[in-house]
This record gives C-alpha cells, sequence and structure tokens, in this order.
C-alpha cells in the first residue's frame, strides 16, 4: 500500500512538530531532531501505514520517532563524529542547568537500553522524559494506574543501581 502525497501532507502537518519535538528532547540537538523527522516520515512513506487503520496515530508516530531517535544515538556510538564544545540556545529555549539536562537525558537513554520490557520502556520515556503522572501515562497506554506503579518501581530500581554504579 503506498501513502499519497496528500496523506504525508496531512500527517506533516497534524504530526511533524509533535515529533520534531519529541527528537530534539531526546536527541539535544536541533539538526539531529530535524534529520530524525525527515527519518521518521520516509519510514511512514515506506511501510505505506493509512492512519485510518491505526489505532492511536500519535502513539504510532511518537514510536517511531523514539525509535529512530534511539537509532541514532546507538548509530553515534558506533561511528562518533567530531562535535564543537559550543552548542547554541535559542532565546525562547527554557532556561535549565544544561548539565542537568544532559545527565537526565543520558540517564533515561542508559536506563531505556538496558530495559527489555516494551511496556516498561514506554513508562520510562512518558513518565521520566515526558513529564507524564501515573494517571496520564495509565491512559496513554491503556493499561492501569497501578501496572503502571509497579513498573515505575521496578524502573526506579534500575535508575538507583545506575547513578550508584556511575557515582551520579
Amino acid at each position: 500500500m503506498s501513502v499519497s502525497k496528500e496523506q504525508v501532507g496531512a500527517a506533516y502537518e497534524q504530526f511533524g512538530t509533535l515529533v520534531f519535538q519529541r527528537c530534539l528532547y531526546i536527541l539535544g540537538e536541533r539538526q539531529k531532531a530535524e534529520d530524525a523527522l525527515q527519518e521518521v516520515f520516509v519510514r511512514f512513506i515506506k511501510y505505506g501505514k493509512d492512519l485510518k487503520h491505526i489505532d492511536a496515530p500519535v502513539r504510532w508516530f511518537y514510536k517511531i520517532a523514539e525509535n529512530t531517535c534511539y537509532d541514532m544515538i546507538k548509530d553515534a556510538k558506533r561511528h562518533p563524529l567530531p562535535t564543537e564544545d559550543t552548542q547554541t540556545y535559542e532565546k525562547d529555549t527554557p532556561v535549565v542547568s544544561p548539565l542537568h539536562e544532559i545527565i537526565h537525558r543520558d540517564v533515561v537513554t542508559k536506563i531505556f537500553e538496558q530495559l527489555d520490557d516494551p511496556m516498561a520502556r514506554e513508562v520510562l520515556l512518558l513518565y521520566y522524559r515526558d513529564g507524564l503522572t501515573q494517571h496520564q501515562v495509565a491512559e496513554q497506554t491503556g493499561v492501569s494506574r497501578q501496572t503502571i506503579h509497579n513498573k515505575l518501581n521496578k524502573i526506579k530500581q534500575h535508575i538507583h543501581q545506575f547513578k550508584k554504579q556511575s557515582g551520579i
């Protein structure tokens, strides 16, 4: 099944900004986020998903974006490129310690890589990265809040162990 130009345009209009923001948060660099955004829509075209047949298109695009970003992170580790020490921030970027952001993003990424359970991975991203409440995560994933609570307890154990080993 092929996706029409109109469908791609409509999907980009509806989900492009959301996908870009997710990629920017994960990757931390505007250029990489733009590359990831492009790759997400290439995959959308390549695999020919008709959004009418997808129960939750936002969730589908989130998942594709996350997988794309984590693939890029893994690839960058395998083939590191030299980078500049300086990083530019836009005027409207919230003032948050860049070091804190990097550490938080790195911890979330490391824990994500350690988790084998796809549900736990999704809970980790929605709760720790996106800042959703347990109730919101439960609604987003379609499971009970108690299940989310249990997954978060296991994730917290991973985080505690990681921080202890890393000296963070």
